[in-house]
């Protein structure tokens, strides 16, 4: 028992002291953008997609650690990079999955095939792929609906590779199951024809995913859960691609082109086009303040300034019709509930505000691209004397994009992403 102590004390005697700069000097590079992501939860291998009690089976005491990218927020663990498959199949899709998935085998399919075949009702003749087709139950009921040019491929069930290209790639609940995502979509790029469309399900992180973290139920290794995405990691996986997002509340699709009538009719099922993009404080050259800001501050990776007035402007530009989406970052707020309280105007335009993982977000419907003026409306800043500072301030909002090199350096599979990424880089997709 001593020797067990002494094992611990040591350990501890390890721990760094406590220190918010911590978690940036272990990070790793998103897999979706390649921005730094910091630890973000671990939880037991076990751990399966459950409301309730989600270790019934007990702990299998394999720790899995989940990241969280600092820009896009698309959550993942490395801990199934160097799987192959006969290893998931093995220890993830194996016998005991059911017991972990009730709905994969029948009811899931079933119910999506009915769901789908009123969908893509004018797309029978076209050339539909379901990609991540489990056993084929989807494919059959939709054969017996009268698709007569659908197939399925899965790398598990059905690993033959199919042939050309495909109007509608179909793709439901797998996206979260691959530990590559930039891979997996542009594998399924590969199989579109032009002017196409990829349409997935897909459960994204909720608003408290911050406060909630590992308890999410949907954060679970043991049903092989293994990527878990914001809507704007989605959106920057189109841009990657150079395709249009469209979403709703749980469906998204990625457009290509100019899709022919049967598809667009189905693309209004889907939802309107997306288009998401950061707003940043002005980091000028000198930082040197203003009658809106005070002048740039420095913290760990980020770089931000305090708001001095209670309206702030942006001129900014969108690219579609559709559903527009701005989030205006900040570190910090004078005090709780401050930046609740702001209202977001475009051109006047009032938009309902959401405050989500340190982000104002506002949407906007729009009837086409356009230009104009986005206003940031708070309460008046105030002067936090107990703290120390007699400044009138409001919210400390980022003046862009951290550094690609905080952190540590990114280990060797990571390298490429990591080099490819850069401030430069994410604007470009976002179209700023």
């Amino acid at each position: 028992m001593r020797r067990l102590k002494d094992s611990i004390a040591r350990s501890l005697g390890r721990v760094a002291k406590l220190d918010p700069a911590n978690p940036f000097d272990n990070t790793k590079c998103c897999k979706v953008c390649g921005a730094p992501a910091v630890a973000f939860d671990a939880v037991d291998f076990n751990k399966y997609c459950a409301t309730e009690d989600y270790y019934e089976f007990g702990f299998a005491r394999i720790p899995v650690v989940y990241w969280r990218c600092v820009l896009c927020s698309f959550v993942f663990t490395d801990f199934f990079d160097d799987w192959t498959p006969s290893e998931f199949s093995q220890y993830i899709y194996n016998d005991d999955y059911i017991k972990v998935d009730g709905e994969y085998a029948e009811i899931r399919p079933n119910r999506m095939a009915e769901e789908y075949a009123r969908r893509l009702h004018l797309c029978r003749n076209l050339r539909i792929l379901d990609y991540g087709s489990g056993a084929g139950v989807f494919v059959n009921r939709m054969r017996a609906a009268g698709f007569t040019a659908i197939e399925g491929y899965d790398p598990f069930s059905s690993p033959r590779r199919p042939q050309g290209k495909f109007d509608i790639i179909t793709c439901f609940e797998v996206i979260e199951h691959t530990p590559d995502p930039q891979g997996s979509f542009a594998d399924m790029c590969g199989l579109l024809a032009e002017s196409g469309f990829i349409v997935f399900s897909q459960t994204v992180q909720p608003l408290n995913l911050s406060a909630i973290r590992g308890s999410w139920w949907y954060l679970a290794p043991r049903n092989g859960h293994i990527s878990t995405y914001s809507e704007e990691s989605l959106f920057v996986l189109a841009r990657q691609l150079g395709m249009t997002m469209h979403r709703s509340s749980d469906l998204y699709a990625f457009v290509r082109g100019q899709p022919r009538h049967e598809v667009r009719e189905a693309l209004h099922t889907v939802g309107p086009p997306f288009w998401t993009t950061r707003v940043f404080a002005p980091s000028g050259q000198d930082g040197e303040a203003s009658a809106a800001w005070h002048a740039v501050e420095r913290a760990q990776i980020w770089s931000y300034r305090w708001s001095a007035a209670a309206v702030l402007r942006w001129q900014v530009r969108w690219d579609i019709a559709g559903e527009i989406q701005f989030r205006i970052p900040f570190r910090q707020q004078v005090r709780p509930g401050f930046a609740a309280e702001s209202r977001v105007l475009l051109n006047g335009a009032a938009a309902h505000v959401l405050v989500e993982r340190g982000d104002i977000v506002a949407e906007f419907n729009v009837p086409r691209g356009g230009h104009g003026w986005l206003e940031l409306h708070t309460p008046p800043p105030e002067r936090p004397v107990a703290a120390g500072n007699t400044r009138p301030i409001g919210l400390a909002v980022l003046t862009g994009y951290p550094s690609p090199s905080a952190g540590a350096e990114p280990p060797a599979p990571e390298a490429e992403r990591a080099a490819s990424w850069s401030p430069r880089r994410l604007l470009q997709l976002l179209r700023i």
